[in-house]
């Protein structure tokens, strides 16, 4: 077990298996490779992406299936093959959500998911192919669509 500070969840004990490297941070904070994924809810819905070296580095992620049931992994085959991914079983995907004052405004990154070796626990924030996908998707207002 080890025990991290989280500007979202305050310090926090999480197991080892939970810990992501990332060869490449995540855009803009390419600098950042040591993360943890942290629940943030019981539900499973909300996960909070951690950096390990910056308490104030935390991304809020949820996997796409839980609101976009539409939403497909649509990546190059050279980031499944850089991560060493063989099987789809192998993946884990989460997208990015950006949380403003306003709930109702919450929007994800479809654009730009960050995909986990399960088995590896690498990770990397990839570019989805799918020009109908955008950085800034509405979660409220779309969750049905």
């Amino acid at each position: 077990m080890a025990i991290i500070r989280s500007r979202i969840l305050g310090t926090v004990e999480i197991d080892e298996s939970r810990h992501i490297r990332f060869s490449q941070g995540p855009f803009g904070f390419e600098e950042y490779h040591e993360f943890y994924l942290l629940d943030m809810d019981k539900d499973g819905i909300f996960h909070v992406l951690q950096s390990v070296d910056d308490e104030n580095l935390s991304f809020i992620v949820i996997p796409p299936g839980l609101l976009f049931s539409w939403y497909q992994l649509d990546i190059h085959s050279n980031d499944l093959a850089e991560l060493g991914i063989r099987t789809l079983d192998d993946v884990l995907v989460f997208l990015i959500v950006t949380v403003p004052e306003r709930m109702a405004d919450m929007t994800a990154n479809l654009q730009g998911p960050i995909v986990i070796n399960k088995v590896t626990m690498t990770a990397k924030q990839c570019i989805a192919l799918n020009d109908n996908y955008s950085t800034r998707h509405p979660v409220v207002a779309k969750a049905s669509a």
